[in-house]
């Protein structure tokens, strides 16, 4: 890269970084990274409860299953007994109910060791923070808990789900205050202290705005090569398309000559798709 193109690149990511807020990925991780007061504060809110201390928080932790399927918890904090997972998701299709479902049993597979009873489990949290509504609710946070459906009774099973909407961040309550901090791309807008001085960090201080820069640079790199590779696997699916295509095509015409079958025959007894038999009969004269 030249000094120009570096000079170009640098530009850019100053621009993208004072568009960010903590709805952002890229943004929140390096926020939340290992910051305890923010995560007390955060988790705090969030589950109405001001006696809870994080004891650990890691940002973009990942976890695999025994079959390498993969899980991405955004904010992962541990929390006197509890394991605590904050997902921030634009999208409806990230904060679907089985996302919940799996993420909370992702966290419980790693609890236990060899010959613990499961009553050692720790309690689970998994919540999402949505830019929207997935839940079609209008509410500005609910709790999911299991219940006895014959009793009404809960369910004490330790698992507990959390849907809180950022757009309800007009009110005066801690949570729309938080919600409001959460979408702030100005620091010195926030509410909150703790998340004022870490944000202003990565916003304003040089050291911040460097790591800042770093990171999305190395965040650009990947999303290039993502799509290098995605367009090289596009073309390798069109290559082995065209070489099945070339394939089928020479079969056909020397069926029709061996068998003296018409083209239509030929493609059924082949069981080629009907709706791809008119790129065939473009080529059979």
């Amino acid at each position: 890269m030249t000094e120009a193109e570096r000079e170009k690149r640098s530009r850019e990511n100053l621009a993208v970084l004072a568009e960010l807020s903590l709805m952002d990925d890229e943004f929140m991780s390096a926020v939340y990274q290992d910051d305890l007061p923010c995560a007390d504060l955060t988790i705090q809110i969030l589950l109405g409860r001001d006696d809870i201390h994080a004891q650990s928080v890691v940002t973009q932790e990942t976890i695999t299953n025994f079959q390498g399927r993969n899980v991405r918890l955004d904010i992962h904090a541990k929390a006197d007994g509890r394991d605590i997972d904050v997902e921030i998701q634009r999208e409806d299709s990230g904060a679907v109910p089985e996302r919940a479902r799996y993420n909370g049993s992702m966290m419980d597979a790693k609890q236990l060791q060899p010959g613990e009873p499961f009553t050692a489990l720790h309690d689970t949290y998994v919540i999402f923070i949505t830019e929207k509504d997935p839940l079609g609710v209008h509410l500005p946070i609910c709790h999911i808990e299991r219940v006895i459906e014959e009793t009404g009774g809960r369910f004490p099973d330790g698992s507990h789900i959390i849907y809180v909407d950022s757009e309800f961040a007009g009110d005066t309550t801690p949570l729309a205050k938080l919600m409001h901090d959460f979408q702030c791309k100005d620091p010195d807008d926030m509410y909150f202290d703790v998340l004022k001085q870490r944000a202003n960090h990565f916003k304003k201080t040089p050291e911040g705005v460097t790591e800042m820069c770093k990171a999305l640079d190395e965040l650009t790199k990947k999303r290039e090569a993502e799509a290098e590779a995605r367009g090289v696997a596009r073309g390798e699916a069109r290559g082995e398309a065209r070489g099945e295509f070339m394939a089928n095509l020479k079969t056909i015409k020397n069926l029709m000559k061996s068998t003296g079958q018409t083209v239509d025959k030929v493609m059924e007894s082949m069981g080629i798709d009907p709706a791809a038999r008119q790129k065939y009969l473009a080529f059979i004269s």
